[in-house]
């Protein structure tokens, strides 16, 4: 989602040299291996959705100061595993938290404390910014409850921003809730 909708193969290391800085292993000339998974419009809402889910939902605990997260929290029955998978527009990373023998857990937030303390000290050196709209990309602001585009008419308690990718906002207007 972060990268525009397009895949990038993961590579385990690009370099490693010793203590003395000579290169053991050298993976720099790995071919770049991408493709398109996604629309970047699809990305985008995505990206959008899954921000609030730090801003405002489960993964407020992974929220930084530094810069922009998306993710997405998940656990099994009674708590025995945790997850959190959060990404910023430069890197992307995941916590799982449980025991071997699957037992209960009773703190349900530390593996979003985890990921925060990673991430917020590593984002440091990268600049504080958002995931970037694509042209393909617009906004329209629309009902919550009908989904339609809010009129004059429509109550404010009830309209939301939306991104639609071009060509796709809905042409039906609201009458009103």
């Amino acid at each position: 989602f972060a990268n525009d909708g397009k895949y990038n193969v993961p590579i385990t290391y690009t370099k490693v040299e010793d203590a003395d800085g000579q290169v053991i292993l050298d993976n720099t000339d790995n071919p770049d291996l991408s493709w398109v998974a996604m629309k970047e419009t699809t990305a985008y809402q995505m990206n959008v959705l899954l921000k609030q889910v730090v801003n405002a939902g489960t993964g407020t605990e992974a929220r930084i100061n530094n810069m922009t997260v998306a993710g997405k929290t998940g656990t099994t029955t009674d708590n025995k595993d945790l997850w959190f998978v959060g990404y910023t527009p430069y890197l992307t990373a995941g916590v799982w938290g449980g025991f071997d023998a699957s037992e209960k857990q009773n703190n349900t937030t530390y593996h979003k404390t985890i990921w925060k303390a990673i991430m917020e000290k590593i984002n440091k050196r990268y600049e504080k910014t958002d995931f970037e709209k694509p042209d393909s990309v617009v906004s329209a602001y629309v009902c919550l409850q009908c989904g339609k585009l809010v009129t004059d008419g429509t109550h404010t308690s009830t309209r939301i921003k939306e991104y639609f990718a071009k060509g796709s906002i809905p042409s039906e207007t609201c009458t009103g809730h």
